[in-house]
């Protein structure tokens, strides 16, 4: 099937956003293999270093292993929907699963941050963990159709 994508989320499942993220991963899934894994945070989420801290080693613990680590954050790199796709060309030739980690209320741990191999800003606007997943997903399956040579993407 070739790439691999996991894409790790902080924050319960909320089923108003359901469709949506299985219905783009069934779109996906000509591309590429996909699970979307949400997990609880291991305790409050208070935006404290020690709750930030604990959230990414959660994270960490699910990346599979020899996988790709992308942190989805307003600071990583901004690019335009044919930018990712190329980027995903990229990655799709390394062969390599790629892990997405999406982080709750109050964003990524700073050492997780440092710890993935890219940062990725799906905007510089602040989005909700539910908001990131979708949008992340929509345009990973509009890279892949770019890539395609599909319509969609136009």
């Amino acid at each position: 099937m070739g790439l691999g994508i996991t894409v790790l989320s902080i924050g319960k499942r909320d089923e108003t956003f359901a469709g949506g993220v299985e219905e783009l991963c069934r779109l996906i899934r000509p591309y590429a293999s996909i699970e979307v894994v949400q997990l609880r945070a291991p305790g409050r989420q208070d935006g404290r270093p020690e709750s930030l801290a604990a959230e990414a080693a959660l994270l960490r613990r699910h990346w599979p292993q020899g996988a790709r680590s992308v942190g989805l954050s307003q600071e990583g790199a901004e690019m335009d929907s044919a930018a990712f796709a190329a980027w995903l060309g990229e990655r799709r030739l390394e062969a390599r699963p790629l892990a997405f980690s999406i982080g709750g209320a109050y964003g990524l741990d700073e050492n997780l941050k440092r710890a993935c191999r890219d940062l990725v800003s799906l905007s510089p606007m602040t989005l909700s963990h539910r908001i990131a997943l979708l949008v992340l997903l929509e345009q990973l399956y509009r890279g892949f159709t770019i890539l395609a040579g599909h319509p969609y993407h136009k």
